[in-house]
């Protein structure tokens, strides 16, 4: 059986709620007490503006805040992302299904530690670029300057504003702003040493730490290296588009 399956958790008597298409099924913050199994369709867990994970048929959703036996409340959004038929599995029901089958509830572990793991990674990295974001960047600056401050070393620091990005947001949407955005930290990742670290810091703001550095010439020739990789044309969605940066 699969991971993800829980089509067992369903009987053949238990009622089925039809969702249409962009229908909430819980909104984060609700209070909850079961969680919900895919019958049919799609379903999208969504945090904020992120979808976080999409989950077909045999899928669950839900089940955090009904495992937390203390606050019941959802951690997430869900809403259909096609027709969606879902089944509700109430907490009694579940913890009778698990003494007849005991694998559900190590498969039902696997599926809330994995979804754990990726809300984590999402606290500490842009999801757009899934660079490190504000916060980590913060994290990791500090453990630099303490390893500089052991080793007699200096570091670097440098913004990098990428011009026109909201241009492209308007004239070819979303989508391809977004690609813009990952492909821009790619180049200016692969331009870096491999100490040092990039960070997306704001809508089209990036940060760079430099590392074990030798003297502030070799930052101005990282940063010169920055500003030319940026004047190389970027190919998205078939067109080849030309940003500028400042550093």
């Amino acid at each position: 059986m699969l991971e993800d399956d829980f089509s067992s958790l369903v009987r053949d008597t238990d009622p089925i709620r039809s969702l249409p298409s962009g229908e909430t099924l819980f909104s984060m913050g609700d209070f909850g007490t079961s969680l919900y199994v895919i019958k049919s369709g799609e379903a999208r867990i969504h945090i904020g503006d992120i979808v976080f994970e999409s989950v077909g048929p045999g899928g669950v959703v839900g089940e955090m805040a009904m495992l937390d036996s203390d606050v019941h409340v959802r951690s997430a959004t869900v809403i259909a992302a096609a027709p969606t038929e879902v089944v509700e599995v109430e907490r009694p029901r579940l913890l009778e299904s698990l003494q007849i089958d005991p694998d559900v509830l190590m498969r039902l572990c696997q599926v809330t530690i994995r979804r754990l793991r990726a809300t984590t990674f999402l606290t500490y990295h842009d999801p757009v670029t899934l660079l490190p974001n504000r916060y980590r960047f913060q994290e990791i600056c500090r453990t630099a300057l303490l390893r500089a401050a052991r080793r007699g070393t200096s570091v670097g620091l440098m913004f990098v504003g990428v011009d026109d990005i909201k241009t492209v947001n308007a004239s070819l949407g979303y989508a391809a702003a977004d690609e813009l955005l990952r492909a821009v930290g790619k180049r200016l990742s692969e331009t870096l040493h491999e100490i040092d670290t990039i960070a997306r810091l704001g809508a089209t703001d990036f940060a760079v730490l430099l590392e074990d550095l030798g003297s502030s010439s070799q930052a101005v020739s990282d940063a010169q290296a920055l500003l030319d990789a940026m004047l190389r044309p970027f190919e998205i969605g078939g067109q080849s588009l030309y940003l500028s940066a400042s550093v």
